[in-house]
């Protein structure tokens, strides 16, 4: 049994192990948040009326290992896949489900075909020990170019 000053996890673990996950982020994005009474776009989903750039900056975007699943969306079928995108811990605020992240480049170990994609938030979260923050998104593979 450790003492009582004794901590398992030194106090500073994850500011000293936070280059590890940055340098394993592969694309920039940009994250934007408002509402959604601005209309739809099919290739974006619903518009919001104002949104706000809360985050410009580096990510890592990862499609869960499971394949596309068709889903009702309005009366109309989509494709969509769940997509996980993460930010550096600190990066923006927690995200409504009117967020909405594009990814707008890619370096060489992400593939080129994300560029360009418009993916819908559906969480957020932060790593167990704030690494970075952890989210969730689907993209509608039925909806946008390419």
């Amino acid at each position: 049994m450790p003492f009582d000053t004794t901590r398992p996890v030194h106090p500073d673990w994850a500011a000293h192990h936070m280059p590890v996950s940055e340098g394993s982020l592969n694309c920039t994005v940009s994250v934007t948040d408002g509402s959604t009474g601005g209309g739809w776009d099919p290739v974006s989903g619903p518009l919001p009326d104002a949104p706000v750039v809360v985050y410009t900056g580096r990510a890592r975007v990862t499609y869960k290992p499971v394949r596309a699943e068709d889903r009702d969306a309005a009366g109309q079928q989509v494709t969509v896949r769940d997509v996980i995108v993460a930010v550096p811990r600190d990066a923006c605020p927690e995200l409504a489900a009117t967020a909405r992240i594009t990814v707008t480049a890619v370096d060489g170990n992400a593939p080129a075909t994300l560029a360009g994609r418009v993916l819908a938030v559906q969480s957020t979260a932060w790593s167990s020990h704030a690494l970075e923050q952890v989210i969730t998104c689907t993209d509608d593979q039925s909806n946008q170019g390419a």
